[in-house]
């Protein structure tokens, strides 16, 4: 049942939002320049790229 199936992938991806933030959140605290690289780079970015640009 497709129903099913769309609820069931609801669930992981919340739940892997989830992890994903309290990771970043972690990161952010104990690695920045890392919390930096993926933050730039995150999977909820279809441009997101490790290069750093200059604003302005």
């Amino acid at each position: 049942d497709y129903r099913h199936l769309g609820g069931d992938i609801q669930r992981v991806y919340i739940r892997l939002v989830q992890q994903w933030l309290a990771y970043m959140k972690y990161l952010k605290g104990s690695y920045p320049y890392l919390f930096s690289l993926a933050l730039r780079t995150h999977p909820f970015d279809r441009s997101a790229s490790p290069i750093v640009r200059e604003s302005g």
